[in-house]
């Protein structure tokens, strides 16, 4: 009768420890899970504030260029006049006026802004970084050729575009050699498939902490889960001091 007790109460307090245990893991599941739509929703939301900052600074930015444009238009007739009445009076002292004029113009027009692509948030982040490499000594070299409508999730393209072109344009400020700023970024799209390809030369002292940056930046992290994430492929290699990423995303839009 003892032993028959005892195995029962320790069959019974077996139940309760795996009813425990069950509990506990399943508590566990759901913690988790209810953390990952958590951060998620966070992520997302930072994005999407993230792309109406973008998308609000670039309209902006399309209403002074606006503006400077419409005031331009209006006195043009009159500026005409005034270029053409020191030509027709050709000297040393008006062929200077006309340079001085002309050069103004040319600065004006090489300070709008470029387009890229329909994407305001795009448009504007490439802009943008270009903007910084020009203040830094740095030269962007951007070609884009993307179509109008993609499959892609707009806010994590241009998060990941942003990361790339940052590390770039840092790895090539921080660059001694003047003729190696310079960051080479392009889309192309093909077959269905979107291709981003970026090439920028790094100074040769950080080759060591650049491949450790490669194996565990953060950064670079979040890329590649992003870009795994929505269906794509990501490569990287250094070569001498060259570093190149190569980022394809399948089935991106329609043929």
């Amino acid at each position: 009768m003892w032993k028959q007790l005892n195995y029962s109460l320790s069959k019974e307090l077996q139940i309760i420890i795996l009813i425990i245990f069950s509990i506990l893991f399943f508590s566990v599941i759901y913690i988790f899970i209810f953390l990952e739509n958590a951060l998620s929703k966070e992520v997302e939301m930072t994005l999407l504030n993230q792309r109406y900052i973008g998308e609000l600074k670039y309209l902006n930015s399309m209403k002074e260029n606006q503006k400077k444009i419409d005031t331009q238009r209006h006195n043009l007739k009159n500026q005409y006049i005034y270029i053409l009445s020191l030509l027709e009076r050709p000297s040393p002292i008006h062929l200077e006026k006309v340079k001085e004029y002309l050069k103004s113009e040319l600065e004006i027009i090489h300070s709008s802004e470029i387009f890229y692509t329909h994407n305001f948030s795009l448009n504007y982040l490439i802009n943008e970084k270009a903007r910084i490499s020009e203040l830094n000594d740095v030269r962007l070299i951007a070609e884009v050729l993307l179509p109008e409508t993609t499959r892609l999730n707009q806010d994590i393209f241009v998060m990941i575009l942003g990361n790339l072109l940052d590390n770039a344009i840092e790895a090539a400020i921080r660059n001694e050699k003047k003729e190696e700023k310079v960051v080479y970024f392009t889309i192309h799209s093909f077959d269905g498939k979107i291709k981003i390809e970026l090439i920028n030369k790094f100074d040769e002292k950080e080759k060591t902490t650049r491949i450790d940056r490669v194996a565990n930046g953060l950064g670079l992290k979040n890329i590649r889960y992003y870009v795994k994430k929505n269906n794509g492929l990501y490569h990287q290699e250094i070569s001498e001091n060259n570093f190149q990423t190569t980022i394809i995303f399948l089935d991106s839009y329609k043929c």
